[in-house]
This record gives C-alpha cells, structure tokens and sequence, in this order.
C-alpha cells in the first residue's frame, strides 16, 4: 500500500474510534459519518452480520465495516458490494469490502486488481469470529449517503461450497494499473499550481474517447495535456465482468514542488460542481521525477492523491 494511502486510511480508523483529527486536521473531509450508516440488506438468510459501518472521503473514499460468521464452518472468502444513495435516490457511488485467506495469494500470485481491497487473513475467519474490513473507491463522495444497500455478496466456506445473491449487477469500476510518467515541453503547461474540472468519456474498450473540460480556477485546459490525456489506456468499468462505456468526473491538478501545495490542498471548486462524485488525478512535478529528455518536463501521474493502480 502506498504512503499516500496511509493518511486517509488513518483518517477514516480515526472516525470509527473517534480520532479522526490524528492526520491532517486543518483539512476538512467532503463527507465523514460520524454516525455508523445503517446497511439495508435484502438477504434475511445471510451466513454473516454487518455491524459498524462508516465511510470518510476527502482525496478518495475509505470505509470501515464490521462483520461476524454467523455460519456453522470457517469462512475463506467475503466479497461484498454496497452502493450509496442520495436524498433523490442518485446513486453517489459503490464500495467493495472483502477478506480472503492468505494462502490463496503470494507476491507471485497477488488478488486480481477487482480485488485489492481484500484484507488477508492469516486462517479462516472461525464461526462466531468478528473482523474490520477495509474498502475504498477514488471517486471521491461529495455527498455524505443517506442510504446504504448491500446488493451483491458471495461467501465461500472452508468445505468449497458459496453463497451467493445479488440485487443489482456486479460493478467494478475502471481499475487503471501503472501509468507511465507524462512529458510535456517546457513552457505549454502552467508554471504554477492550477486545478480543472473535466469529463472524460471512456470506451468499452478503455480508450478515452473525449476531454471535455467543465470548470477551471486559471485558464482553459492546455491541448498538449488534453492530447496526453487521450493516449491513456483505462481498463473500462465492468458490469458482471462485461467491460462497457463510461464517462468519469474529474478533478485534474497540475502540482509542482514547492508551490505551496500537496495532496490534501482544498480544491477551489464548489461543490454543487463536484456532486455528486469525483475522481482526482494529479499531474505532479517533484524533485524526484525522472529527468525528461531535452526542453522537457516530466509529470508523475496520480490517482487519490498516490501512485496509480487501485480501484477508482
């Protein structure tokens, strides 16, 4: 996990049990729950039980949820998805929350990148046992959830056998591995920090088909950055494991060292433009980037404020 995990993984622990100022204090979270969020679910024959649930978004959206074996046999695998609603009934967005035994997977042998949040257990989570799941999304909720539903769980046991339901579709959304470093010519992209609003259109096939800037706090959206932006290759958001078109509301920031600015700087948008979700991309220029060939600068490329290759 990286280090630019750790902060707003911290974050939202510290809201579960009430020290929530532990990491950068002075930045205030677009949603953070202080109350547990009620999980409607719709399966009353469920062989486990959700107990405390919360979630806290400021540069992606972490949540925490309890759960027990309710089962009569060891559980070896949980994957559980839970959307959240809005006072309209508006979808803000989709988390999943999942464990694993951790012999299943190695460094040789890691989780599929659906399935990075799994928390890995050393043995099988015993009947009657109770575990903290972790689960997070880069799209970052501007609005705080009125409602969360369980829509689709499957549990496998120690003897092989699953359960299995659903309500909705499983969704996973676009999971963008490594990005390499972007280049662009010294002078065409802004000396300073500068922060745009856009849309991108993704196909089903993980091209990004179109850059439609909405929103700006400097000046319009430089070409070279909207023909970069074009070139990347987004593994697309999945319905069911089939891959289809999506479009994805983007907060880009170009950040340069020294600027005045890191990660956790407040974002001069409103909010009624973010609503209801947003993800964060950040073009950052550091001492440590990798030098750029001649007349150029290097630009790392980062999802949630980190490293790509996590699930938006």
């Amino acid at each position: 996990m990286s280090l630019h995990r750790l902060c707003p993984l911290f974050l939202a622990i510290g809201v579960l049990f009430g020290w929530a100022n532990a990491c950068r204090a002075e930045e205030t979270a677009f949603c953070a729950t202080k109350e547990a969020i009620p999980v409607d679910i719709p399966f009353p024959d469920m062989p486990i039980s959700i107990g405390e649930h919360r979630i806290e978004s400021r540069i992606d959206t972490t949540g925490l949820m309890d759960v027990a074996n309710e089962a009569s046999m060891g559980i070896e695998e949980v994957d559980i998805q839970i959307e959240y609603t809005g006072p309209g009934q508006e979808l803000i967005g989709i988390i999943h929350f999942g464990l694993a035994t951790a012999w299943r997977y190695s460094q040789d042998d890691p989780p599929p990148p659906e399935h990075i949040y799994f928390k890995l257990l050393k043995k099988s989570l015993a009947p009657g046992e109770s575990v903290t799941l972790i689960g997070w999304s880069l799209r970052v909720f501007v609005l705080c959830p009125d409602k969360a539903r369980l829509t689709a769980i499957r549990v496998r046991f120690s003897d092989g056998t699953q359960f299995l339901r659903t309500v909705s579709p499983w969704i996973f959304q676009e999971i963008q591995d490594r990005m390499p470093e972007s280049q662009f010519r010294i002078g065409s992209v802004p000396a300073q920090n500068s922060v745009y609003l856009v849309q991108l259109t993704i196909s089903a096939t993980g091209e990004v088909q179109e850059v439609q800037q909405l929103k700006s706090d400097l000046a319009i959206l430089p070409a070279v950055v909207i023909d970069e932006l074009r070139k990347w290759r987004l593994p697309p958001r999945t319905r069911d494991g089939e891959p289809e078109a999506s479009k994805i509301l983007a907060v880009l920031r170009i950040m340069r060292e020294g600027a005045g600015c890191d990660i956790y700087c407040q974002i001069p948008l409103a909010r009624a433009d973010l609503s209801p979700a947003f993800v964060l991309i950040d073009l950052a220029h550091t001492s440590i980037t990798t030098p750029a060939r001649p007349g150029f600068e290097g630009f790392e490329v980062r999802f949630g404020g980190m490293d790509t290759g996590n699930v938006w």
